[in-house]
Parts: structure tokens; sequence; C-alpha cells
């Protein structure tokens, strides 16, 4: 677990989970929908809290997302970064 995160709340809203998060000290809001949780855990079988500071530590790894909107979106991963979506995967032992 990454120290610098800090889940503080989860709620499933229709199609995604809300996540507030503290990161790095800053208060941010993560979208995770079930398509993109479904690309970075293939089976399902991976909390989505897990995914979703996997997410977060890609986000802050990559000068693309520099700085770092209050609100963010797991899908800017493979929008803006080729191969996010498998370099999700691995860091969570996928691939």
């Amino acid at each position: 677990m990454d120290e610098a995160i800090e889940i503080l709340s989860q709620r499933e809203e229709p199609g995604c989970w809300l996540f507030e998060v503290r990161l790095d000290g800053a208060a941010h809001r993560l979208r995770l929908a079930w398509a993109d949780y479904d690309l970075f855990a293939p089976g399902g079988d991976t909390p989505p809290e897990r995914v979703a500071e996997a997410v977060l530590r890609f986000l802050r790894s990559r000068p693309e997302f520099t700085p770092l909107s209050p609100r963010l979106d797991a899908s800017w991963a493979r929008r803006k970064v080729a191969g996010a979506d498998r370099m999700i995967a691995a860091a969570l032992g996928g691939e």
C-alpha cells in the first residue's frame, strides 16, 4: 500500500465507483468506470480500491498528468499513454 495515497471514501454510482482520496496530501476525486476496472483487473477478483490505488500511482508518475486535477478519471490513462492498460494491469500483478 502506498502511504501517500489514502482512500477516504468509495461509493458506487451507475457504471462506476467514485473515490474521494488524499494523494500526497491533496484532495482528489477519482472516477473508476466498470469498463476501466475490467481492463485493469480482468477476472474481477481485485478489490476496486486496489485498482484505484494503482491508477492513482500511475497518474502521479506520468508527466502527462502534472499537475493532477482535483477530479480524475481512470480512463485518462489510456487516452494519453499508449499501453497504460497493460502497465496498470502489470502493477496489479496481471499479465
